[in-house]
């Protein structure tokens, strides 16, 4: 992605829109399993952020991050 065009939102708002569907499809959970590379601490941050929640995964380093819709 353009360095430009960071943080403006998109990324949130299309997390949002994604929860949000799935939750008016009668979705209970929606998950999120960030990548495991240099920057996955500043994912597992921005999905924190996003109102995801670390789910309980023995064994792995990085959570698997896991949101009720609403």
């Amino acid at each position: 992605m353009d360095p430009a065009h960071r943080r403006a939102g998109v990324g949130r708002a299309l997390v949002e829109e994604f929860v949000a569907t799935a939750g008016r499809a009668g979705v209970g959970w929606v998950f999120a399993a960030p990548d495991e590379d240099a920057d996955v601490e500043q994912r597992v941050e921005w999905l924190a952020a996003c109102g995801f929640t670390p789910v309980t995964d023995p064994g792995e380093r990085w959570p698997v991050m896991g949101r009720h819709p609403t």
